[in-house]
């Protein structure tokens, strides 16, 4: 899948997720905190469920490609690449469309994941000391 046709696959899975949820009624919101945390959760397990299947394809396509090559620090400079890309996209005078943005976007909270996972696979002692620091914030994982 070449990055335009990831572009507009990972566009159409966002798009999908907010038609099926506008179809469902909706509630009146009263604006208060709980509405609105409620509507935050609900907005982040739209992305989230796209991201997922996005990586799943993207896991068909190119497999554990991210991790192969044994770089000093795993997966992260994958991350420092999209972050850069990002950066490149958002600050450039020469637009660049929105389905690059929102791909690298993506990219990037994928490879984030990504990244835990790695940890959690191949350094669980660091992966516990960061799940100690989610419970801090009463996070469960």
């Amino acid at each position: 899948m070449s990055g335009g046709m990831t572009d507009r696959y990972m566009e159409q899975l966002i798009k999908d997720s907010y038609e099926e949820e506008e179809m469902a009624e909706e509630k009146p919101s009263d604006g208060n905190d709980a509405d609105r945390q409620g509507e935050l959760a609900e907005n982040l397990s739209r992305i989230s469920k796209a991201l997922i299947e996005l990586c799943v394809v993207k896991d068909k396509i190119y497999g554990s490609s991210y991790c192969k090559r044994g770089e000093k620090y795993g997966i992260f400079p994958n991350v420092a690449r999209k972050f850069d890309r990002l950066e490149n996209l958002v600050t450039s005078e020469i637009p660049a469309g929105d389905e690059a943005k929102a791909t690298t976007i993506a990219d990037l909270m994928m490879y984030c994941a990504l990244w835990l996972n790695y940890l959690r696979e191949n350094k669980p002692e660091e992966f516990s000391s960061l799940l100690k620091e989610l419970e801090g914030w009463g996070i469960e994982w």
